[in-house]
């Protein structure tokens, strides 16, 4: 079955910034995937957005170097800090 093309622009990169010892230079690590899911709230006009990603990806995030990598609308990507 093949998934919808609405869900493949949800993906999201996820990684971890990290820091070379020897020279100092910052990157980042990616290490998983994750997608953005909308939920309409009832009482509200207003919607909770929520990341999903799997426990093993999410258990290796450290929050102070926490990293997504979006595809914005023009065909580029920004990295986020979370």
């Amino acid at each position: 079955m093949r998934i919808p093309d609405l869900i493949i622009k949800c993906v999201v990169y996820l990684g971890i910034g990290v820091v070379n010892e020897k020279t100092g230079e910052k990157s980042i690590s990616y290490k998983g995937t994750g997608f953005f899911v909308s939920v309409k709230a009832t009482k509200a006009d207003a919607s909770f957005m929520f990341l999903v990603t799997a426990r093993h990806v999410a258990e290796k995030a450290n929050a102070n170097h926490f990293f997504v990598r979006l595809n914005t609308a023009a065909g580029k990507s920004m990295d986020c800090w979370i």
